[in-house]
């Protein structure tokens, strides 16, 4: 399979740095020829004190409720067994026939547990969060080498750290399908910018078994499939065909069991009363919220910290097209699906229900991989700000999530 160079060459000698080469050439940039030892290295390191941070405030808690009593390991993962964690384990063991809103939840996440609790001790809660800490350690070697190929090695080094820093980055590790959704995001523009056609319509394919939004993946690989060849398409265009294969799967199943392809986006989702509607109607109504309720109100202080990692992140996105950390033109696949990720959490505000217009938005916003690629490329200085203040949220985000409150 022939790759595709992603940093300027002798190859590319007279064309320039924003323009694809007429053809896929056999040349590997120096650095994607590095090793992956960096990429290995930094995975293991962040993991490793990303599970010790959280536990240690996990057991804090734990001593806070129990104090002289010893913790166990039950005991910590019973603290983490919250919310979309339940329904996962709960599909793995029981299937989609229990609640009504399991097919909101897609398949592969629950299937990995399943099979992880066969071969492991504990049970599928243990599973759940090992299935979640493997997905979490792949992510980070996958991030760390495809920023390291794109933009460097200090910026793939703060690119993993600003991701480890997100004020709800526990999500990615304690039993939730988020790391395993964002790896399977990252292994596929990987394989794309690499020419690995094939191999990106499989993973994109798994993608999509794992969130809706795994189909808009589709769409970086047709973006950059016609920035390499334009309309002069190969027999390997077929390997898009592998994109949507995942939901379509899905929807299959769905068919089959319940005569509705589509009940994960339609009675599965009233419990939250989520509707498809304009972007920015999540954003007014959280503004709205803002304005007229108390401050003092958990659904205030909430509609405010999703407004403000939204409004972040759309600053971010803004800032890879323009200004003195804009990405050249040949990478502008990264801000694009990042803006079509962003457009496609937003666009279904959740209802009176939970009045909470853009619940869960700060969770979704970190598989905007542009946005957090920038914060890795900021000034030293404003890094520090940014881990000033997350790093603080995330322990006390984490302290409210233990105590069975919802955060995001």
């Amino acid at each position: 399979m022939s790759s595709i160079s992603l940093t300027a060459s002798p190859d590319r000698a007279g064309v320039p740095a924003d323009k694809p080469l007429p053809e896929p050439q056999d040349v590997e940039s120096t650095a994607a020829g590095r090793s992956w030892w960096p990429a290995l290295r930094t995975g293991t390191v962040i993991s490793v004190a990303s599970y010790v941070a959280w536990l240690v405030v996990t057991i804090y808690k734990q001593y806070d409720r129990k104090v002289g009593d010893p913790v166990s390991i039950a005991d910590l993962l019973q603290a983490w067994w919250r919310f979309d964690q339940t329904k996962y384990t709960r599909i793995a063991e029981s299937g989609y026939a229990t609640d009504p809103v399991d097919p909101a939840f897609f398949p592969l996440y629950p299937f990995l547990i399943r099979v992880t609790d066969v071969i492991s001790p504990g049970g599928p809660k243990t599973a759940g969060v090992v299935v979640a800490g493997i997905a979490m350690f792949a992510m980070y070697v996958l991030l760390y080498r495809f920023t390291e190929v794109e933009f460097g090695r200090d910026v793939a080094a703060r690119t993993s750290w600003a991701m480890a820093i997100w004020p709800v980055a526990f999500y990615l590790g304690i039993g939730f399908n988020v790391s395993l959704f964002i790896a399977l995001m990252i292994g596929t523009l990987y394989a794309i910018r690499r020419g690995h056609w094939w191999l990106a319509g499989a993973l994109g394919g798994l993608a999509s078994a794992t969130r809706s939004a795994g189909l808009l993946l589709g769409l970086a690989f047709a973006y950059e499939y016609l920035r390499v060849y334009g309309f002069r398409w190969r027999w390997n265009v077929l390997a898009a065909g592998l994109m949507p294969s995942g939901l379509l799967a899905y929807m299959g199943y769905l068919w089959w069991r319940f005569d509705d392809p589509l009940r994960f986006s339609g009675v599965a989702m009233e419990p939250w009363g989520r509707e498809l509607d304009w972007p920015w109607t999540g954003i007014v109504e959280a503004v709205q919220l803002i304005v007229t309720e108390p401050l003092v109100d958990w659904r205030t202080l909430h509609s405010i910290f999703d407004l403000a990692a939204v409004l972040l992140v759309i600053a971010l996105l803004v800032l890879c097209f323009t200004g003195p950390w804009r990405m050249r033109q040949d990478q502008w696949v990264l801000p694009l699906l990042g803006t079509g990720l962003l457009l496609f959490a937003i666009s279904f505000p959740a209802g009176p229900v939970t009045n909470e217009p853009l619940m869960s938005a700060p969770r979704y916003v970190m598989e905007v991989l542009a946005a957090f690629i920038l914060l890795g490329r900021l000034r030293f200085s404003a890094f520090q700000v940014y881990t000033l203040i997350s790093l603080p949220l995330q322990g006390v985000l984490l302290i409210h999530l233990l105590n069975n409150d919802w955060v995001v």
